[in-house]
């Protein structure tokens, strides 16, 4: 069974890892708001959520390449969800996945971080779609 979890610091060199394995990495990644999904004591998935007044945001979403596309991605998106409690917007190249968990596309408002090199180090907002969770 998953299980979600706040990220401790015994956690950082596995995330740093899925990062890396992800090419999800940029340079203002707070390690201290990362959760972890883990599956039988072993870290599967990560996810960095960031706090804001009237909004949650998802700054990086992945499960381990050998897991992916076998149900892990969206049972961790699920319960991550049910967790936060306000609306949750992220950023992504890939939104077939998280349209099929229930995102729908949106347009930017204002509050939300830029979409940049500095929290996506292969920036290219033509190519990023806006996603927001209800």
């Amino acid at each position: 069974m998953l299980r979600i979890q706040k990220a401790t610091e015994e956690d950082f060199q596995k995330i740093q890892s899925i990062l890396n394995e992800l090419d999800l990495d940029h340079m203002n990644q707070d390690l201290d708001k990362f959760v972890v999904a883990a599956d039988k004591q072993k870290i599967i998935g990560i996810a960095e959520i960031s706090e804001y007044e009237n909004f949650s945001f998802i700054y990086s979403f992945g499960i381990i390449k050998e897991l992916q596309s076998k149900g892990y991605g969206k049972d961790f998106l699920s319960k991550l969800l049910k967790q936060l409690k306000k609306p949750v917007y992220l950023y992504t190249i890939i939104p077939e996945f998280f349209l099929k968990n229930g995102f729908v596309l949106t347009e930017f408002i204002e509050g939300l971080p830029p979409r940049s090199t500095e929290f996506c180090s292969n920036c290219e907002p033509d190519k990023c779609a806006i996603l927001k969770f209800n």
